[in-house]
């Protein structure tokens, strides 16, 4: 950020009134955030296993213990995430199903437990969700024997990609800015970039980074690099850019951060070109310009 137009920016955090500070988070699994938002609702995981806490943005005041729940998953909740098309429809994936859940107007009035939408059948316990950025029906689940794509109208998996190999559980997936590729992780480290309309056959192949453990992707907006958080060689936690137009088994290039040892979560912001890093149980958070293009080695 040294040469950044941003350099001199300053971070104003907001005021108490407009922040909840009696909010504790149940864990999801270790890749996965507890949080979410929408330009009209927060959710967060409850301080129950399954549960999740909905807050209108306008609303001042919360109190978790007077508050009505989404009782998504009784087995455990995977993830958690807003439609990009209507904010007031989040899902979750757990078990092995994907459901959508329809936010009233006004936040939840009384518990709910039934989803206005399901789709079972997964391969396998679901871990992670991402929405496809350009057809408001489609849902990308990652899975333990591979990638789902799920049609909400029809409440059914449209396609599957299976891993051969056992162990090699996805923990995350993310769609690129055009909802073309998909880029997903695998519990064996390796990296997936897949085109589920081009792909041929019904089985993904993964490849790894020498010497790079991959815990979570992000693309980079329209730029098409996909940013790739995981642990160095050195075990330290540590971000790759990868262009997947050409290769994701070599990064165009690296940055080890001096975070506490950790799952890290990178944020991109396509307005401003702003990545944002910080770890699970971290206080600080680093903030990278990416607005210049990524070249091999810089």
């Amino acid at each position: 950020m040294k040469q950044s137009k941003f350099r001199f920016a300053k971070i104003q955090p907001f005021n108490r009134e407009a922040s909840y500070r009696n909010l504790n988070l149940f864990d999801t699994s270790g890749t996965s955030l507890s949080i979410a938002s929408s330009s009209e609702y927060v959710a967060t995981t409850a301080m129950s296993v399954g549960r999740i806490n909905v807050i209108p943005c306008d609303r001042s005041k919360f109190d978790p213990k007077k508050s009505p729940l989404i009782a998504a998953h009784p087995g455990g909740l995977g993830d958690i995430k807003f439609n990009p098309f209507h904010p007031n429809f989040i899902g979750t994936v757990g078990d092995e199903c994907l459901r959508l859940w329809k936010i009233p107007t006004g936040g939840l009035q009384s518990n709910v437990s039934k989803p206005d939408s399901e789709v079972t059948g997964m391969l396998g316990p679901a871990h992670a969700l991402d929405f496809h950025p350009t057809v408001d029906n489609l849902v990308a689940v990652a899975c333990k024997h591979g990638l789902t794509i799920c049609d909400l109208e029809t409440s059914k998996s449209i396609k599957e990609f299976e891993i051969s190999s056992s162990g090699k559980d996805l923990i995350n997936v993310n769609w690129d800015y055009y909802g073309k590729t998909a880029t997903c992780i695998g519990k064996d480290y390796s990296l997936y970039n897949i085109d589920p309309r081009e792909h041929k056959g019904s089985e993904m192949k993964g490849v790894k980074s020498t010497g790079f453990r991959p815990q979570r992707a992000n693309t980079m907006g329209s730029k098409g690099y996909v940013i790739v958080s995981g642990v160095s060689s050195s075990r330290q936690p540590c971000v790759h850019i990868f262009d997947p137009r050409k290769s994701m088994k070599e990064s165009l290039c690296e940055e080890e951060l001096n975070f506490s040892p950790g799952y890290l979560f990178p944020m991109y912001d396509m307005d401003t070109g702003i990545l944002a890093l910080t770890a699970r149980g971290s206080q600080m958070i680093r903030l990278f310009d990416c607005n210049k293009a990524v070249k091999k080695g810089e």
